[in-house]
This record gives C-alpha cells, sequence and structure tokens, in this order.
C-alpha cells in the first residue's frame, strides 16, 4: 500500500516541514517451468526444436510486472550456430488474477551444427523496484549428424530347405 508521512523539524521558533509518500511493494516472485527438458535430434536445414516456458506467479507485484526471457548456450558450438529465439519473449501481467504466462521457446540448429550435447539455459528475470527476480531452467539438446555409411550383408543369399518330419 501507500503511506504518507510528515516530517517537522523544529529549530528554534523555525519549523520545517516535508511530506514524503512510501508504496510498500510486496517482492515479486514467479517459477519457471520447461515442457520439455531434453531432445536428441539430428541437424538438418529446416530443423526447429520447440519447447514451451511457462512462468508461474508465486506472490507479490503490481500485475503489470513484465518477465524477460533470454537463453545462454555452452559450450558455443566449434562449427555452426545455435539460435535460440522466444514468441512472446516478455510475459507481462504476471499475478494472483493472471496466475500463468506462457511463450514458445525455438531451438534451431545450422545443418553444419557440430555433434555434441548442448546445454540451453533459458532465464527469466523481472525488475521490480530496484529488485531483481531470476530463474532459470536448463534445456539439454544432443545434436548428431546425418551419418554416411553403408551396410554389407554376407552371404548375399542363402537356400534354406524344408524337410517334412
Amino acid at each position: 500500500g501507500t503511506y504518507a508521512a510528515t516530517v517537522v523539524a523544529t529549530y528554534g521558533t523555525q519549523n520545517v516541514t516535508a511530506n514524503y509518500s512510501l508504496q510498500v511493494i510486496d517482492l515479486f516472485n514467479f517459477g519457471l517451468t520447461l515442457s520439455s527438458t531434453q531432445g536428441s535430434f539430428l541437424a538438418s536445414a529446416g530443423t526447429t526444436i520447440i519447447s514451451i516456458a511457462t512462468a508461474t506467479w508465486v506472490s507479490g507485484g503490481t500485475g503489470s510486472d513484465i518477465v524477460s526471457l533470454t537463453s545462454s548456450v555452452s559450450p558455443t558450438p566449434p562449427i555452426g550456430t545455435l539460435g535460440v529465439s522466444f514468441s512472446p519473449a516478455n510475459l507481462i501481467g504476471l499475478s494472483s488474477a493472471v496466475p500463468s504466462l506462457s511463450s514458445t521457446i525455438s531451438v534451431i540448429p545450422s545443418s553444419n551444427l557440430s555433434s555434441g550435447k548442448y546445454y540451453i539455459v533459458v532465464i527469466a528475470s523481472a525488475t521490480i523496484a530496484n529488485t531483481t527476480t531470476i530463474k532459470s531452467q536448463t534445456y539439454t539438446l544432443i545434436i548428431g549428424t546425418n551419418l554416411n555409411f553403408t551396410v554389407a550383408v554376407s552371404p548375399i543369399s542363402e537356400r534354406l530347405s524344408i524337410l517334412p518330419g
């Protein structure tokens, strides 16, 4: 709530008055979950990996607070790129009246991305009254490449006889 305060300082016969307004805001707290936290894929042109990030209200805030979504990838791919985007990138209005908001995460590996295990850290942050709340979840991604190989079968054919029994 908002509170009014009046401070009066007296020195001799002089009075100095100052009025203040104090707004108390409950600390904003929220949770973060991902619809899936791991996947294995072959890197190829046009591949898009989808997950859903959901922020859930826990307490506080003003009802118009903004939860911003970003990401980091580790390790950095030695070859190729691993793009991550959010739609939307900002979740606005998380509150007791709107207890959850979601964003679609698109992970797009380039077709030449090096095989390996990558960790995509999804970071949700909100700053209210000079206090930042940060939550994170990790998506583990294993990338393979299209392998070029042949299979040989020996012998090429076999004759089978069935004897009456």
